[in-house]
């Protein structure tokens, strides 16, 4: 069994009441330890989850202690709510972020240290960096052509005629990332 460490899942999205008690389950079988939802501790049984998430309003915030929470990450993925996932850094463990919204292929992820900083990977952001270099340096034009970075994906997308800038955008937002707005969580 993996090292368990305190983390938490915000929910946000429609979802069918009927679905409540499998979200309810999910909860159950991810939980090693102690529930809260919305910030009122739950006693560990899935009926009483149940009946904790169907009076929710706007937001579900579930904090559980949990080695991952594959059980409720997947559940979300499967009924299209959207999440946000954070470990809290302990002993020689990084913080993990993750989140996954409608649409998305996979979730991300991205790690902090125990200082609440975000990790940025050094191979994800260089290629980028040395880039925004070259065009401040030698001219927007003059980083376009240059064969170091033909195969950054912007750069390849700007040739079929997209706006650079905009494209250098989205490139950015996808190497640093960013907290999705979770969306009210409603029953219906």
């Amino acid at each position: 069994m993996s090292d368990s460490v305190v983390s938490w899942v915000k929910i946000g999205g429609v979802l069918k009441k009927s679905l409540v008690a499998k979200l309810a389950k999910a909860v159950e079988d991810s939980a090693i330890g102690s529930v809260t939802i919305n910030n009122i501790e739950v006693a560990l049984s899935a009926l009483k989850i149940e009946k904790s998430i169907m009076h929710a309003s706007h937001k579900l915030k579930i904090n559980i202690v949990t080695d991952s929470g594959e059980d409720i990450k997947k559940f979300c993925r499967v009924h299209n709510l959207t999440y946000n996932y954070f470990s809290e850094a302990e002993d020689e463990y990084n913080a993990e972020l993750c989140f996954w919204k409608p649409g998305m292929k996979e979730e991300r992820c991205t790690y902090a240290m125990q200082s609440s900083e975000e990790l940025v990977a050094a191979n994800e952001i260089t290629p980028l960096c040395n880039f925004m270099f070259e065009a401040l340096k030698y001219g927007m034009h003059y980083a376009l052509v240059d064969k170091r970075f033909k195969d950054l994906n912007f750069i390849k997308e700007h040739k079929s005629g997209l706006d650079i800038y905009n494209l250098l955008e989205k490139e950015l937002k996808q190497v640093l990332w960013i907290h999705p707005v979770i969306p009210p969580f409603e029953l219906i």
